[in-house]
């Protein structure tokens, strides 16, 4: 990534970047050192980042951590009923995300 704004691209190579590691073709760790040494250059709020660290680190209160937890009846997402509410799944799965 180059010296840019947070943008619709960005927020795609992420996602690239998350099912990249998501598929197996990248360690965890080879990812978050990537991921650091990219989103380091973002000029997005602190909050934000913080944010993209605990969807990647999936600690987001969605409903599948909290299925696994026991806390809801079942993962899927109240919205299109056809997926498990994941980090990767509200953030990238919708245009209005």
């Amino acid at each position: 990534m180059r010296n840019q704004l947070y943008s619709r691209s960005s927020q795609h190579n992420l996602a690239i970047s998350i099912r990249g590691v998501a598929e197996g073709s990248t360690s965890k760790e080879e990812f978050q050192s990537q991921f650091w040494k990219d989103i380091q250059i973002i000029k997005a709020p602190w909050k934000i980042l913080f944010f993209l660290w605990r969807s990647i680190q999936k600690v987001l209160p969605t409903k599948m951590a909290l299925w696994k937890r026991r806390m809801v009846q079942d993962p899927l997402c109240p919205v299109c009923a056809k997926c498990d509410e994941s980090s990767f799944h509200i953030l990238f799965s919708y245009k209005f995300a």
